[in-house]
């Protein structure tokens, strides 16, 4: 590991360490994500909203949806995502006719796109967003960046290599989305000592949080089962056709 003159690399460690422990208590938090890997074309694709944790993994965001292309079923331009009890349901206006008529949400099996080992890594009760930090004991560097400004906040930037099979819950996910090797993590802590923003590179793929605020834990519902569409079969099928 290295770190700057006068900070024990234990010293950093151990921040972090107490970071990812504030998250974990929180249980919920209103974040900005950014999202680009290989299946989004390696375009950043953007989401707003409230990300649960602790009694397993729970999500609600917005996105434009012309990052999913999906212009054509919402005429606000604005997709509703969930991801809760394992599955993805995106919002859409009423379908009109089809098989799936008179439906509003879209359902995907979180298994159809993480594998089998990759939904349950991420639907650990312990998969918060920040539990990757956990594994920071395996890290090949930690370093102290220095202070910055996050949304308004006065914040400690640290640097951080960590293999992929050492990020604890998240692991498997990883494994899951086919992401080996390292992962490389800048990760900006507040004076409270909770993070207030977190970027992570796994080869082509990268992911940025910036944590809003912690706490909130308003539930998140799955949406009616009148209303879905369980498009899991069909989007297994496109993905075989695609490979």
């Amino acid at each position: 590991m290295t770190q700057k003159a006068g900070e024990s690399a234990q010293s950093l460690v151990a921040a972090l360490t107490h970071a990812s422990d504030e998250a974990s208590r929180a249980g919920s938090a209103d974040i900005s994500m950014t999202v680009a890997t290989p299946d989004t074309g390696g375009k950043p694709v953007q989401m707003k909203g409230l990300y649960s944790w602790g009694n397993g993994l729970a999500m609600e965001t917005e996105m434009p949806a012309k990052d999913l292309q999906m212009e054509d079923m919402v005429a606000d331009g604005t997709v509703t995502m969930r991801l809760v009890q394992g599955a993805y349901y995106y919002h859409v206006d009423r379908i009109e006719d089809g098989p799936f008529k008179g439906k509003t949400w879209m359902k995907v099996e979180a298994s159809a796109v993480l594998g089998e080992k990759g939904a349950a890594g991420m639907n650990k009760a312990n998969a918060d967003p920040t539990a990757g930090l956990k594994g920071i004991k395996y890290a090949r560097d930690v370093s102290k960046i220095g202070r910055e400004d996050v949304n308004g906040k006065s914040t400690v930037h640290y640097h951080a290599t960590v293999p992929t099979d050492k990020m604890g819950a998240n692991a498997e996910m990883y494994k899951g989305l086919g992401l080996t090797g390292e992962v490389v993590m800048d990760i900006w802590v507040d004076d409270k000592g909770t993070p207030a923003r977190m970027n992570q590179v796994i080869g082509t793929s990268s992911y940025s949080i910036d944590f809003l605020s912690f706490g909130s834990r308003p539930t998140i519902e799955v949406p009616p089962a009148a209303d879905t569409a369980d498009m899991t079969e069909l989007y297994k099928q496109e993905q075989g056709s695609a490979a």
